[in-house]
């Protein structure tokens, strides 16, 4: 069970952060960790929800949605669907859990995507008024793609709305600072220009992926994406199995994110480190499994 505070008081704090599940998909279990076993599992992809004091309900990727059946309906890109097989139902999408919570999806004025795969932006047309903070270039380059070097690459270019670059504020154009406290991390950006939100950059998973940095008063999260897909693996240091390095995009970037995340947990053990597809996070923060 998590334990621990850690509160940086050089930086600003959030309201509230919260983890919601938008569904799950079917994969081997060894290949998120090489300690585990060659079994399916059902592989959770979360997003998180962020209560800002000033701008209101700010989303961290936005998981599965129903976006997704259309946009890996056709060749090449079906290929994706028969590769992870999913598992949703409408109401597990990010709008309509926030929906349930009395939150009016054109309300959400901000959707910070830490990466562009299938399984995190599925569902950024759900929000028609918000800002899309990510990696220009990253879209850039994964835009200009043959459809079947887009799908090695996790991008379903359909899932965007068709106002994307409008709607685009790259992460290249922000605030860059020095970070005070979150060894072995040096720099981020300053997302929102008051210091409670900060990107990290963690290359290797994906193209132009990055991390978030946030906290309330009572405490600290690290926002990992993709660079490992549990706590568990960055706590005993078990890379994802090698076969994963064939659809990655940086096998040597990858190993360094993943080995300064390790260092990471080891500095600031308090802190809450939050992988997208963490079985424990699901266990614990969304179904309640006090034991996880």
């Amino acid at each position: 069970m998590w334990n621990g505070i850690s509160h940086n008081p050089s930086l600003k704090a959030v309201d509230m952060v919260e983890v919601i599940t938008t569904g799950t998909c079917i994969q081997k279990e060894k290949l998120t960790c090489r300690t585990k076993r060659w079994r399916n599992v059902s592989i959770p992809a979360h997003c998180v929800i962020i209560h800002h004091p000033i701008h209101g309900i700010i989303l961290f990727d936005t998981g599965y949605a129903e976006h997704f059946y259309q946009a890996s309906q056709t060749f090449p890109y079906s290929l994706y669907r028969y590769a992870t097989p999913i598992q949703f139902q409408a109401q597990d999408s990010a709008s309509a859990q926030l929906l349930a919570r009395g939150v009016d999806p054109k309300a959400v004025r901000y959707v910070i995507l830490s990466h562009f795969h299938a399984d995190h932006i599925s569902g950024i047309r759900d929000f028609p008024n918000a800002k899309f903070i990510a990696c220009q270039f990253a879209y850039q380059e994964l835009i200009s793609l043959p459809a079947w070097r887009q799908v090695k690459a996790g991008f379903l270019p359909e899932l965007l709305p068709e106002d994307f670059t409008e709607r685009l504020l790259p992460i290249e154009s922000l605030p860059e600072i020095s970070l005070s406290g979150l060894d072995p991390f040096q720099t981020g950006y300053d997302l929102l220009g008051d210091q409670t939100l900060v990107a990290i950059n963690l290359p290797g998973h994906a193209i132009g992926q990055f991390g978030l940095w946030c906290q309330t008063l009572q405490q600290s999260y690290f926002l990992c994406a993709d660079a490992a897909w549990s706590k568990e693996a960055v706590e005993i240091q078990s890379l994802p199995h090698w076969l994963t390095y064939l659809i990655i995009d940086d096998r040597s970037a990858l190993v360094d994110s993943f080995q300064q995340l390790g260092e990471f947990q080891k500095q600031h053990p308090a802190c809450q480190l939050i992988a997208s597809h963490c079985p424990a996070v699901w266990k614990q923060k969304v179904r309640g499994d006090e034991d996880a």
